[in-house]
């Protein structure tokens, strides 16, 4: 009985450990297995028609053995990534694989951003500007005189 104590300990602790990933942060909440999961779902109701946009994004965030986390799954960043400006839709996607691997992704669905309004230039006109200050030019020191060209001694008398 003392050998099954740590083992049962161990289980349950991971068991445990991943509960907290099946629990799907939406209002609608699909099903979930313990040896695998593979579920989409809205992440927020509407009460009007729902339009799926012309563009979609998506973001994901991981986990290993329930240790290692990483990776954003917010709307912004999937917006982002797919150049969305008006969110249409959003839905998540969750995947398991025995706690050892999962994967929960946002998936953002909306219409394209209005480009940016083009820049106009001013109507003022501009100011005048001030002449360059002008720098006197260094003091110059006088050349020497050039050099006198060698001449030969005249010859001498015999």
């Amino acid at each position: 009985m003392r050998r099954w104590g740590p083992a049962a300990a161990a289980g349950a602790l991971l068991v445990l450990a991943g509960c907290d990933s099946y629990l799907f942060k939406a209002p609608v909440v699909p099903p979930a297995g313990f040896t695998y999961t593979n579920v989409s779902a809205p992440a927020g109701l509407s009460a009007g028609d729902i339009r799926m946009g012309d563009r979609v994004g998506r973001a994901k965030t991981v986990s290993i053995l329930g240790l290692f986390a990483f990776g954003d799954s917010s709307v912004q960043v999937a917006a982002r990534k797919a150049g969305i400006g008006t969110i249409e839709h959003v839905d998540a996607s969750f995947f398991n694989i025995l706690g050892v691997y999962m994967s929960y992704e946002t998936i953002v669905s909306g219409t394209a951003a209005a480009p940016a309004p083009p820049t106009v230039a001013p109507t003022t006109p501009p100011l005048p500007s001030a002449p360059a200050p002008t720098v006197p030019p260094p003091p110059t020191e006088p050349s020497p005189p050039p050099p006198t060209p060698w001449v030969p001694p005249p010859p001498s008398a015999p």
